[in-house]
């Protein structure tokens, strides 16, 4: 900042820059340093976005996983593509709309709202996880029971 002066009295040095001139100067200064902050920040987030959404990425290959696990386990002549690339392409797109959606409301870090009812949460999806792994044992349990029964009438027939 180039300031010139008079000097009026021993003490006081008033400048002769207007202080609009004075303001404006130190805007620039304000803008160069929050846009080289921006920048920053911009790489930084870049890089946990590349880092959240590969976690997003996981998770929803976890989930996709597990559904057509289900849906195969129960339903067994229900196929997902005409060969082994086309269910793997469908599997894949299925994940990557999971991740987006699990992206655009923050991936899997956990919203301010979530804190004040997690433990409710957590015991929802402990007792849930509890009830759905009952129920599929149970359906595996029934069908190796009606497949002994059939094979049974089966040789019975003979």
């Amino acid at each position: 900042m180039n300031m010139k002066a008079e000097n009026i009295e021993d003490d006081v040095v008033v400048p002769t820059e207007s202080i609009d001139d004075i303001i404006k100067e130190m805007e620039q200064k304000e803008t160069i340093i929050t846009t080289e902050n921006t920048e920053v920040i911009k790489k930084q987030e870049a890089a946990n976005d590349k880092e959240s959404y590969q976690e997003s990425l996981e998770q929803g290959q976890y989930v996709m996983g597990f559904l057509l696990s289900r849906v195969n386990k129960k339903w067994p002549y229900v196929g997902f593509g005409e060969n082994e690339k086309e269910v793997e392409d469908f599997y894949n797109e299925g994940s990557k709309h999971i991740a987006n959606v699990l992206n655009k409301y923050g991936g899997l870090e956990k919203p301010a709202w979530y804190l004040k009812w997690k433990e409710e949460i957590d015991a929802i999806k402990f007792f849930g996880g509890v009830g759905a792994s009952v129920y599929f044992q149970v359906q595996e349990h029934e069908e190796n029971t009606n497949e002994d029964d059939k094979k049974g009438v089966d040789d019975g027939d003979k």
